[in-house]
């Protein structure tokens, strides 16, 4: 069977048996999924090692992705079923003129929801994003990233001997048509994580069919160092983020802004802890990717930049790569980079700092260091993100409560947290009159006066122009009875 028809396939297969699955009750779903955790808690082992590869290790793929999924399951079965809740609408708010109506907002199911994840964590990533839809009563077809087809293989098979039912939650191949195939397919609702050129491919792909998406793209993050920042703690929390998963994590510091009386001292800190990391750098881009590097490094050199660490060498790339001495008006500030490169701006103010963050597209996460905390959070409102963190890097975004997204070129949407459930929902607004009796009208020139003195009345921006409305609407209502007074009587001298 071709990879074409296989994904065809599966998509039918989840449609079909998407009814059964969205019929039971939240409830009965979660119970499910509390399965699935014992489930893959008891295969962790396993997992890990589908999941590993040779910039991801077993170790990591357990701290990194196992640790934060199971986390996050736990938080749906905990917390799913008040969050997808009816809500209704009480009498506070309500328009007077709709007294006797009864609004319910429901969140159901979308049917079919399409998950492409990517490569670089084959497991946290799309498994969180699953059991989400799984949650709100979907099917899901997921498409791994390359290499990550035995890790998902291994969690359905896990999904299903914990109870979920066949059809429920379809794997289909890695292989880009695969994508392709599957965005065409007639799903509900689709979840991408991925580079943005490939994200605006998927846009189109959706746009014939309407299809509703979320869009976890790249990032470019940026970290602001002020001058009362804990160097040690800053250079630590870089040197960690270019060393985890090999850099090859969308939120991963890319531009680093620091205070320019304490480049001196960082470049120094920030040297020793990369000397002091244990992990050896792989092959961590392609041929295209480490040429693409080498001349956003050249033209940053050429316009004033120094390469303080890394670069190209008789061997070929030596990472990671950390260009200092860099302007905001640098091309490699403002490029989507998957590899440990990162490169330091030196500032003088804060505004210059956030003016510099700003000039790139990309929007994901950003950090600031400080030791002032309502500084921290005072910048952190001008920070055009979707997460910004203080005094840390990439950790705490695991945390299940938290959903997570980005801006710009980073995309749009949220996976993770109750938002990112209910972006596996769709809104039903159910309104019931429950008394008196309805009220259609339409409107006619007569009564324009009336209407027109009511809102004045009611919403009026002064007290003047809300008393002249009062006056106005006793005037029209009085109007409006005489003129009802003679129709009545002209028609009663007519039956005579």
């Amino acid at each position: 069977m071709s990879v074409s028809a296989q994904v065809l396939a599966q998509v039918a297969k989840a449609r079909s048996s998407q009814g059964v699955w969205g019929g039971h009750c939240v409830r009965d779903r979660l119970n499910v999924l509390k399965k699935i955790r014992g489930g893959m808690a008891d295969a962790c082992e396993l997992l890990a090692e589908k999941a590993s590869s040779q910039w991801h290790p077993v170790s990591e793929v357990l701290v990194a992705e196992m640790l934060p999924l199971l986390e996050a399951c736990r938080f749906l079965e905990d917390n799913a079923e008040q969050i997808l809740s009816p809500v209704v609408l009480g009498r506070r708010g309500r328009p007077w003129w709709l007294g006797g109506v009864v609004s319910e907002i429901r969140r159901e199911p979308y049917g079919v929801v399409g998950v492409i994840s990517p490569s670089n964590y084959p497991l946290f990533i799309g498994g969180v994003q699953v059991l989400q839809a799984l949650a709100a009563g979907n099917s899901v077809v997921w498409k791994p990233g390359s290499g990550g087809f035995r890790v998902a293989s291994e969690f359905r098979r896990v999904a299903v001997a914990a109870g979920l039912p066949e059809g429920v939650l379809e794997v289909c191949p890695e292989d880009a048509e695969a994508g392709t195939v599957l965005t065409l397919a007639g799903i509900q609702k689709l979840i991408f994580t991925g580079g943005f050129e490939t994200g605006v491919h998927v846009l189109r792909s959706l746009s014939g069919s309407a299809v509703s998406s979320v869009m976890e793209l790249s990032g470019c993050d940026a970290v602001l160092v002020r001058a009362d920042a804990d160097v040690a703690l800053a250079a630590r929390a870089i040197s960690f983020g270019l060393e985890f998963n090999q850099s090859r994590t969308c939120m991963a510091p890319r531009r680093i802004f620091i205070a320019r009386g304490l480049m001196e001292s960082f470049e120094k800190v920030l040297l020793q802890e990369i000397k002091r990391g244990s992990l050896e750098f792989g092959n961590v881009v392609s041929s295209a990717q480490a040429m693409d590097i080498v001349r956003l490094v050249g033209l940053a050199v050429e316009q004033g930049g120094r390469v303080l660490h890394g670069g190209i060498s008789s061997s070929g790339m030596q990472w990671p790569v950390v260009v200092s001495n860099a302007s905001a008006g640098m091309d490699i500030l403002n490029h989507e980079i998957f590899a440990p490169v990162v490169t330091l701006v030196p500032v003088s103010s804060d505004q210059e700092a956030l003016a510099g963050i700003g000039r790139c597209a990309y929007g994901l996460s950003a950090a600031i260091f400080t030791s002032d905390r309502a500084v921290g959070e005072k910048l952190s409102e001008r920070l055009n993100v979707g997460t910004v963190l203080v005094n840390d890097l990439i950790v705490p975004t695991a945390d299940p409560r938290v959903p997570f997204g980005g801006r710009g070129r980073s995309g749009f949407g949220v996976t993770r947290g109750a938002e990112g459930l209910l972006e596996m929902t769709q809104v039903k607004v159910v309104q019931i009159r429950s008394n008196g009796m309805p009220r259609y009208f339409q409107a006619k020139p007569p009564e324009a006066g009336l209407t027109g003195s009511l809102v004045k009345m009611v919403h009026g921006s002064s007290w003047k122009i809300r008393t002249g409305g009062v006056v106005d609407l006793l005037r029209h209502g009085i109007r409006a009875m005489q003129r009802n007074d003679w129709f009545q009587r002209k028609g009663a001298k007519n039956e005579n």
